[in-house]
């Protein structure tokens, strides 16, 4: 089963690149929006999401032990339409007077009258956005929920290992495999960063003599999440660079819950 999945995405690959070349194998990214505006957030949560027979959602977090103390959302994404998204930041440490208490109460008060409606909304695993709502800002209930993740496993794969991520489903129902790569680079030159300059302070303290020892990789110690110990913080990432892979997770979502509900159509 697994080696008959991977072929299928080597197949879908290999017809993109007969009939549009080496740049139909890049991510076919869609529209998306940062939104900073409390009027236009207002507009998107408490009208525009209603408005659809169903909306895509996701939440980008500090930590995925939403238990702990300091968890927080940093931003959700929604999209509505094929090739779409938006993004409202929401408690992010590089931008912390982005909202007044009363609006980012206000926004959270929206978000949780959304997942508790009868408005379709559709996530991948969403158990873990439910959760973190729940854990964090109060969320009692959530109501007409979609989950692609269990779409795909009752309706296409049931075996044990399976894979069943956003960043391998992209890959067999959309044009948007690898979108995760611009992040994932990010993260990388932000710990090369963080290296470079802890290597150039370190050895200005050795040439100065305010070390013995020449500074090295063996007694360097990378940065860690503040919360949950990891070695990974999408505080790192500036929302500028956040925000058009969170809002192509709803987008990707969005595509393959149509793809699979075309199945049973």
């Amino acid at each position: 089963v697994s080696q008959s999945r991977y072929l299928r995405i080597e197949n879908r690959m290999i017809n993109r690149f007969i009939a549009g070349g080496i740049e139909s194998l890049k991510p076919q990214m869609g529209k998306y929006k940062l939104i900073k505006d409390f009027n236009e957030a207002k507009q998107i949560l408490t009208k525009e999401v209603y408005q659809h027979p169903i909306v895509a959602c996701d939440f980008e977090t500090n930590t995925l032990e939403t238990y702990r103390k300091g968890a927080k959302a940093i931003m959700m994404s929604i999209s509505w339409k094929e090739h779409q998204g938006v993004s409202i930041p929401l408690n992010h440490r590089l931008e912390p007077n982005l909202w007044t208490k009363e609006q980012f109460n206000q926004l959270i008060k929206w978000i949780n009258q959304l997942m508790s409606s009868k408005q379709w909304k559709v996530f991948h695993n969403g158990m873990y956005d439910v959760h973190m709502l729940m854990d964090i800002y109060g969320l009692h209930k959530a109501a007409h929920v979609v989950d692609t993740m269990l779409m795909y496993y009752e309706m296409v794969d049931e075996s044990q290992g399976a894979v069943r991520g956003l960043k391998h489903l992209s890959y067999l129902y959309t044009d948007m495999g690898g979108y995760e790569d611009t992040r994932d680079q990010a993260f990388q030159d932000y710990l090369a960063n963080y290296y470079d300059k802890w290597l150039s302070t370190e050895m200005k303290k050795y040439k100065n003599g305010e070390r013995k020892t020449k500074p090295s990789h063996r007694n360097y110690t990378p940065p860690t999440n503040p919360v949950d110990g990891s070695s990974i913080d999408f505080e790192w990432l500036p929302m500028d660079v956040v925000y058009p892979y969170a809002s192509a997770d709803t987008d990707v979502t969005l595509q393959i819950y149509d793809q699979l509900k075309g199945l049973v159509s």
